[in-house]
C-alpha cells in the first residue's frame, strides 16, 4: 500500500481526491491517501470525508514537515496559497521529502504558465510565458524552472502536471456557467470556437493515484480526451439545463478594452489583498461586496446582462490544445474519462444544486 501525503487536502481537488478513497472508486487500489492541514479549521471539510488518519503541516514552515511526511511514499502538493509564496513552498517540500526519504514528489504546475496557447507546436517541455500577466502563473513558472534544477538528482522522484482548467462537481468552472447561463450573463468569444483546455477533477485524482504507484520523473500536460471548445462545453452544461444556449451574446474578441474593473481586480489578487481577505469575517466580507456593488455597479446586485472581463477573454481565446500524448504514453493503462463521460458523471450534481429549476 502506497501511503500519500495529500498537502492541501481542504480545496476542491483534494476533497474529491479522499472522497473517491471513502467511496473506495475504482482506480484507488493501493493507495492510502493521508491529508496534511495547516489548521485544525483545516479539519471541517475531511473529517466528513471517512479519513482514519490526518496530519498537521505547514509547507511556510519546513520544521513542521518531518512528522507530516513521515512513513509516506508520495507527497503531492495541491496547495492554493499566495502566489508570492509558490516557490519557496515547493523548495521547502522538496528538501523535506529529502529529508523524510519520501520516493517521490508529485507537484501541480498549471496549463496557465502558457498563456493563451498562441503556438501550435508547445510541448510538455516549451519553456512558459515569462511576461504573462498574472502573478500565479509566472510564480508557477518559476517554480517549474527549479524543479528542472533538481530533478536529475533522483531523490526523490519529481513528477510535474500541468492540468488545465480542473473542473466537476462543485467547481466553479461548472457552477459559475451554470449560473450565467440562468442569469443571461453567459456570452462566447469569437463564437466560442477557441480551445476549452479542461481536466477532470476525478481524472486527476485518478492520475495522482497512477503516478504515486508507478512514478516517471518528467513535466507532463494533462487534460481530458477530447476535449471541447467553449461553444460545445456550454451546449453540454445548456442540455442538462434545459436551456438553449445557441443565441449567447458573442463578442468579438477585438472588443475587450481594459478597465478599472480589471485594475480593481488585480489589486484584489495581491498578496496584501489575499492576507486582509483571509482574516476578514464572512460577514464583513458580504457587507463589502454589497458596498462596491451598490456603489460602483449601478445599483443592482443583479448584472443586466452580458460584461466580457479580462478573464472571460482570456480563458475564451486559448488557441490550441495543450497536448497530452507524453503523459499517455507514460501511463498507457490509465482510464481516463472522456468529456462527454464527464459531463454525464456531473449532470446529477447541476440537478441537485437546483440550476435547472432557477
Amino acid at each position: 500500500m502506497k501511503r500519500i501525503a495529500l498537502i492541501g487536502s481542504g480545496g476542491f481537488v483534494g476533497a474529491r481526491i479522499l472522497e473517491m478513497q471513502g467511496l473506495h472508486a475504482s482506480g484507488m487500489e493501493g493507495v492510502e491517501w493521508i491529508p496534511v492541514i495547516r489548521q485544525f479549521r483545516g479539519l471541517g471539510r475531511v473529517s466528513k470525508l471517512g479519513v482514519r488518519e490526518y496530519r498537521m503541516g505547514d509547507l511556510s514552515k519546513p520544521e513542521t514537515l518531518g512528522k507530516a511526511l513521515e512513513g509516506c511514499h508520495a507527497a503531492v502538493n495541491l496547495t492554493m496559497g499566495d502566489d508570492s509564496r509558490i516557490l519557496a513552498d515547493i523548495q521547502n517540500l522538496h528538501g523535506a521529502c529529502r529529508a523524510a526519504k519520501v520516493e517521490t514528489l508529485i507537484h501541480l504546475s498549471s496549463a496557465e504558465v502558457y498563456g493563451r496557447c498562441d503556438t501550435p507546436n508547445l510541448n510538455d517541455e516549451s519553456p512558459w510565458q515569462q511576461d504573462h500577466w498574472m502573478l500565479y502563473a509566472r510564480a508557477k513558472g518559476q517554480a517549474e524552472d527549479w524543479l528542472r534544477t533538481v530533478i536529475a538528482a533522483g531523490s526523490p522522484n519529481v513528477v510535474v502536471l500541468r492540468p488545465g482548467l480542473i473542473w466537476g462537481p462543485r467547481s466553479g468552472w461548472l457552477a459559475e456557467p451554470a449560473q450565467a447561463i440562468h442569469d443571461g450573463t453567459a456570452y462566447y468569444v469569437d463564437g466560442g470556437k477557441w480551445a476549452c483546455n479542461l481536466c477532470f477533477v476525478d481524472n486527476l485524482a485518478l492520475s495522482l493515484a497512477e503516478i504515486a504507484r508507478h512514478p516517471v520523473s518528467g513535466f507532463y500536460n494533462i487534460g481530458d480526451p477530447g476535449r471541447p471548445t467553449w461553444r460545445e462545453f456550454y451546449e453540454a452544461i445548456g442540455k442538462i439545463l434545459n436551456r438553449d444556449v445557441s443565441a449567447l451574446t458573442d463578442f468579438p474578441e477585438s472588443a475587450y478594452k481594459p478597465g478599472w474593473k480589471d485594475r480593481l481586480s488585480g489589486l484584489a489578487r495581491s498578496p496584501l489583498a489575499k492576507a486582509i481577505k483571509r482574516r476578514m469575517q464572512n460577514q464583513t466580507k458580504s457587507a463589502l461586496k454589497f458596498w462596491l456593488v451598490e456603489n460602483f455597479g449601478g445599483g443592482s446586485m443583479h448584472l443586466p446582462g452580458p460584461a466580457l472581463t479580462k478573464g472571460g477573454w482570456w480563458t475564451k481565446t486559448v488557441r490550441y490544445q495543450l497536448p497530452i500524448s507524453k503523459f499517455q504514453k507514460a501511463y498507457p493503462n490509465l482510464q481516463l474519462l472522456s468529456f462527454p463521460q464527464a459531463m454525464q458523471q456531473s449532470a446529477p450534481w447541476l440537478t441537485f444544486s437546483g440550476f435547472h429549476e432557477r
